[in-house]
């Protein structure tokens, strides 16, 4: 893909399986529709204390990666995801494959961020109450259950393609 930007390098990963696993991952969750997302870019970080510290601090939880769109319209074409930098290999990979289920979540309008709200399917959550993922009553938000659910089947898709060659 060539709309996929790496800033930075893990610590405990080699790039050359990130780029790998990124493009499976995109395929995998976007599958037939990539062509229709062809705008789509996405910038990588390797974060070790920059903006995935200031917001640990803030929500006073571990954060392993965050997506942010980087233009407030309601289907953005850019973003950006962060990603810890000394994670194993495992957590590497099932955060990056966890984030871009958040940029599909972003590009295909079942998510939005306001400046007050995080809007999921047209509902909205208030950000104070929702910045570690967890809703008022500390069940997983919708977005991040989805994330999550999703993050493990494409790791072990893609370590069953890799064994399968």
């Amino acid at each position: 893909m060539k709309n996929l930007e790496i800033y930075s390098k893990p610590k405990k990963v080699p790039i050359k399986t990130i780029i790998e696993y990124l493009k499976f991952s995109i395929d995998f969750i976007f599958g037939q529709n990539l062509k229709k997302y062809r705008k789509l870019k996405i910038k990588i970080f390797f974060d070790d204390n920059g903006i995935l510290k200031d917001m640990e601090k803030e929500s006073k939880t571990y954060i392993y990666g965050v997506c942010l769109p980087e233009d407030g319209s309601r289907n953005p074409n850019t973003f950006q995801i962060f990603v810890k930098n000394d994670l194993s290999k495992k957590q590497t990979l099932t955060t990056l494959s966890h984030e871009l289920v958040h940029v599909y979540q972003y590009r295909t309008g079942l998510m939005r961020n306001t400046q007050k709200y995080i809007i999921w399917k047209n509902k909205k959550y208030d950000k104070d109450i929702v910045s570690n993922g967890l809703d008022e009553n500390e069940n997983l938000c919708p977005w991040e259950e989805k994330a999550f659910s999703m993050e493990n089947e494409i790791y072990e898709s893609f370590k069953k393609s890799k064994e399968s060659r």
